[in-house]
């Protein structure tokens, strides 16, 4: 036995993600999906941390039973598939897991049929003499299955961003305001997991080198996803239910929308927009409009999109600015001003009236109260 803080750490992660990977299958609300592929996710982040942790403090383990020597390793090849499903889950509505999805555990697969080649199909006493002499924990074997794991993951990570990208200009089609629909969270747990891929990357390269991993990195990486499962738990379950996925068909395919409907809708939507101010709403989305003007709601969006050329937040926005601009002339000389005026017009925060009104003027708010005081 040979316990010390790194190895301390490491069973408290561990510990920690058994934990939440119980409490995610467990869990009866929210979007059942998602939690079970994150909690898939956890599990298969502590499965390397238990035998890198029975290594360092009892390899006596491992000379009972050498079969265990590559197991809990394996599961790093399910990493960058679950952080990809999960956002996937996140982001599509009504998502499920089906056959298809099969497709991303052949790499975990061929790293089986690999091992199992050079390793599994031998008896115990014959494993145990092939890990003694090195002969499947070589540097050649560390360093081909390291570069396939890296770049496995790599690939993950960028279809998952990708896979952001689209959902963030997706939203915009829903929303007046994107605040609570975000999923920048999500996106921070992907750049942060790419922080655990590259120190994961140094420590593979070198373990190559030298013949044995950095001491510090591996601290760094452990303490660092013990932090990182706790932030994505708590946010991945506190995500709120206002909106339920985008659809993956392409936009408006197999539309009914005739010419001559979508020219009235465009008179009955201006016409609503000037007299009744819906924009002045913070949380008004498509839904809510097409309500108002018992209008299909993907009627209304093709109609913003296809006739004014926007999406349905810019649209809603063009008409915030416009307001916003008119009250800030009227309150030139008023402190505060600016901060009141967001919030009447329908913005739930500086950053994005000034984003906003920037984006349509060319100015910031500040700025073009002082262009007007001049004037």
């Amino acid at each position: 036995m040979a316990w010390n803080f790194l190895n301390l750490i490491n069973f408290i992660t561990v510990f920690q993600l058994l934990l939440f990977s119980f409490f995610l299958f467990s869990q009866k609300k929210g979007k059942k999906v998602s939690n079970r592929i994150l909690a898939g996710f956890l599990l298969s982040t502590a499965m390397p941390l238990i035998s890198f942790v029975l290594y360092r403090v009892d390899l006596s383990a491992y000379l009972k039973y050498p079969f265990l020597f590559w197991f809990g390793n394996s599961f790093a090849f399910l990493w960058g598939p679950a952080i990809y499903l999960y956002t996937r889950s996140l982001i599509f509505r009504n998502f499920s897991l089906n056959h298809r999805h099969a497709v991303h555990l052949i790499p975990y697969g061929l790293y089986w049929a690999y091992k199992i080649i050079a390793f599994y199909i031998y008896g115990d006493p014959v494993k145990l003499e092939l890990l003694i002499v090195g002969k499947v924990y070589n540097l050649s074997d560390i360093l081909m299955v390291g570069v396939f794991l890296h770049l496995l993951i790599l690939f993950y990570m960028i279809m998952s961003l990708h896979s952001l990208n689209i959902y963030q200009e997706e939203i915009k089609e829903i929303f007046s305001s994107i605040e609570k629909a975000s999923l920048s969270w999500l996106r921070f747990v992907i750049l942060g997991f790419s922080i655990i891929w590259v120190t994961g990357l140094l420590n593979s390269i070198i373990t190559y080198m030298r013949g044995s991993p950095e001491v510090p990195l591996c601290l760094f990486n452990v303490v660092y996803i013990f932090f990182m499962a706790n932030f994505i738990v708590l946010k991945g379950l506190r995500q709120p239910e206002i909106f339920s996925g985008i659809d993956k068909r392409p936009k408006y395919e197999r539309s009914t929308l005739s010419k001559s409907d979508a020219g009235l809708y465009l008179k009955q939507l201006k016409s609503c927009m000037e007299k009744d101010k819906p924009y002045l709403i913070p949380s008004l989305t498509v839904q809510d409009l097409s309500n108002r003007l018992s209008i299909q709601p993907r009627h209304l969006s093709q109609v913003i999109n296809e006739y004014l050329h926007q999406n349905f937040m810019d649209f809603i926005n063009s008409y915030r600015i416009k307001e916003a601009k008119r009250l800030l002339k009227n309150r030139l000389n008023e402190k505060g001003a600016i901060l009141e005026i967001l919030f009447e017009v329908g913005f739930n925060s500086k950053a994005a009236f000034n984003k906003a009104f920037k984006k349509k003027t060319g100015l910031t708010p500040s700025e073009y109260m002082k262009r007007n005081q001049v004037q």
